[in-house]
């Protein structure tokens, strides 16, 4: 039988440490020692290292001026979580598991003074056997943090970044560099004395013709035995089906059709019933071993060809139990740069923002992370589909994926931990492999990647074997060109397109621009707006919000790009006068042009399959940025124009 043991619960401390020092420390009380840098701090988990010292008034607000820029020592300690296991209830007979769903990213863990083990990737769950280094009395259990690697930022070169850690907290054109370090996600300890469940996969679909669902389930347990699984549907306390089913060594598998339940929708097209599915397993003798429960939801995704596209491309026309829809979409960064810190309150807050707009799938970003459980689960309560990006993004001077066979044995990890973790959810509709990846060499947006780029390959092999029934595509933008070309117009060549983000070459040029793109789908394009004034006055800190150059070091904090204070010359013929002038026509302006491109391309519809705007919200408070959403989480004026839209206002 499997007992959980929940160490989020439990009271942890952090403390700071100049590299390796602690190693020479041999108590096992680290976190108490004097010789640590940053003495130990009272802390709970999931948290960031740099969530705990802002607590405690060591760093100042990394939002504020240039602070940001006072935070990079942190890169350059060592980091220790810290915490007690009372050992005088624990079983000896028993074996017992460290599980760790999220760490970020490096580093070792101890108990009681002994090397339990490794970790060096932030995306997957790590489980260690620590049976043998339990005492009877306390435990004292700790998670050492090293040094991150020190670039892998926006620009570079993505065949040569081979760590698995997050890439868009070293700065990114809409955040600063704070570069995360800490427990991301929940800590639990396994108390088991026999088999329990590895994982699960399940998928789900709907047979329109008779309206009933089916079902597939494939799992396995961590050790082999001859015992069954009783597999129960219902809804409440309703039993729709159960079944046993005789363990195959280790593996569970069944597939149900003809399921009696109602149908999971977008939230538009009606309501989003979910279904408690439990899995319970028992040895030969009928003894409990484990137990899994999901929430699911029957639903039937197909994707159909756009009107006049041709034989040879891809569809993009999204088919939600029959019905094609127009994809409203946003492009999803975490909500804070330090998305340990994230609360299921924020996902909640966010997400109901996003449904208020009328946005129907959210496109997680392939530079951050999988988000944590909550996230999903409220997308499937609320009915938003969920577009998943495995973690690479491009760099600017290459985007080209590592062909290094230790580094793609290491994605095929990611592939199938994510497919572990998330890959039920009836909200979940598609994978992706990555953002703006281009064949070797290529900056200019010319020629997506395929899948005879090797990892691509092994990922799409991946999840034909784990995830079958999802939809797979080899990175985003996809097809032949990866941007609408004007003298490509009319050629089938403009499939999924990315961009433009700016109207570089006037209002005259965007308008023309996207009258004529027939791209079949838009998985990212934007207008940039400035941030209301309260933003730029509270978080400019000792810089100056004018003038509105990019010689000024507050409007390139992080980046200059989105600064529009020619284009107000343009229009005006002399440049913003005041701050309050400028932020006035910027916002007008990212108003007017990202609503007048979704409108355009929306009815393009069914020639064009959607539109997801880069990007969505702000979480951290840039002067200017292409979001609709900003860092108070108000509606932009842009965001308000595009509700309108979205909601056939």
């Amino acid at each position: 039988m499997l007992n959980t043991i929940d160490l989020s619960k439990q009271k942890w401390s952090l403390s700071g440490w100049t590299p390796e020092l602690w190693r020479m420390h041999k108590t096992m009380e680290i976190g108490a020692s004097p010789i640590a840098e940053v003495r130990a701090m009272e802390c709970t988990i999931p948290v960031s290292v740099q969530q705990v010292l802002l607590d405690n008034r060591i760093i100042k607000d990394w939002n504020v001026g240039f602070n940001y820029k006072e935070c990079e020592w942190i890169e350059n300690r060592h980091w220790i979580f810290t915490t007690e296991i009372e050992g005088k209830e624990l079983d000896k007979s028993k074996k017992y598991t460290l599980s760790c769903k999220g760490l970020d990213y490096k580093g070792e863990i101890y108990l009681n003074t002994k090397l339990v083990g490794f970790f060096d990737n932030a995306y997957i769950t790590y489980n260690f056997d620590i049976t043998d280094f339990l005492a009877c009395d306390t435990n004292i259990l700790n998670i050492v943090f090293l040094c991150p690697p020190r670039w892998q930022g926006q620009f570079g070169f993505t065949s040569k970044i081979l760590e698995f850690k997050p890439r868009f907290y070293y700065t990114w054109d809409w955040t600063c560099r704070i570069v995360q370090t800490g427990i991301w996600d929940n800590i639990c300890i396994y108390e088991s004395d026999g088999p329990y469940i590895d994982y699960i996969n399940i998928e789900t679909d709907a047979n329109l013709e008779n309206i009933t669902g089916s079902l597939s389930l494939f799992g396995k347990m961590t050790e082999k035995t001859d015992g069954y699984a009783e597999v129960t549907l219902k809804n409440n306390e309703k039993n729709i089906k159960t079944e046993k089913v005789s363990l195959c060594e280790n593996e569970i598998s069944l597939c149900w059709k003809d399921l009696p339940v109602r149908l999971w929708n977008i939230y538009q097209l009606g309501e989003s019933p979910l279904y408690d599915l439990v899995i319970k397993v028992y040895d030969k003798d009928g003894s409990f071993l484990d137990e899994k429960q999901r929430k699911v939801g029957f639903r039937n995704i197909t994707w159909k060809m756009c009107k006049g596209a041709p034989k040879t491309a891809q569809p993009w026309i999204c088919s939600v139990n029959g019905k094609d829809i127009f994809i409203q979409g946003v492009d999803w960064v975490p909500i804070k740069q330090n998305f340990a810190d994230v609360k299921y309150e924020d996902y909640k807050e966010m997400l109901s923002i996003y449904k208020e707009i009328g946005v129907n799938l959210i496109r997680v970003w392939g530079g951050a992370v999988l988000e944590r459980e909550s996230f999903y689960n409220l997308c499937d309560e609320m009915g938003i589909m969920v577009w998943q990006e495995f973690p690479m993004s491009s760099s600017g001077i290459d985007n080209y994926p590592p062909e290094d066979k230790d580094w793609i044995d290491g994605m095929k990890e990611i592939v199938s931990n994510y497919v572990h973790k998330r890959g039920y959810h009836a909200s979940l509709i598609i994978w992706c492999a990555g953002n703006e990846l281009f064949k070797f060499g290529e900056t200019n947006s010319l020629y997506p990647i395929d899948n005879t780029h090797p990892l691509i390959g092994e990922m799409e092999n991946t999840l034909k074997e784990e995830n079958p029934g999802r939809r797979f595509i080899y990175g985003s933008p996809t097809g032949p060109l990866g941007s609408f070309h004007f003298d490509k117009v009319g050629k089938g060549l403009h499939e999924n397109t990315h961009g433009p983000w700016k109207a570089e070459k006037g209002r005259d040029w965007w308008f023309e621009y996207f009258e004529n793109d027939d791209s079949m789908f838009k998985a990212e394009a934007g207008a940039p707006g400035a941030s209301s004034l309260d933003i730029l006055e509270k978080y400019c800190g000792d810089l100056n919000a004018y003038p509105i150059v990019g010689e000024n070091d507050y409007w390139s904090r992080p980046m200059n790009w989105w600064i529009e204070t020619e284009a107000f010359k343009e229009e005006k013929g002399r440049y913003p006068e005041t701050k309050e002038e400028y932020v006035e026509w910027s916002q007008q302006r990212q108003a007017e042009l990202l609503s007048f491109a979704v409108k355009t391309m929306k009815d393009k519809f069914p020639k064009c399959g959607g539109f997801i705007i880069w990007m969505g919200h702000d979480n951290y408070p840039c002067p200017a940025n292409t979001s609709i959403i900003d860092y108070y989480r108000r509606l932009k004026p842009a965001g308000l124009a595009i509700k309108k839209i979205f909601r056939g206002e």
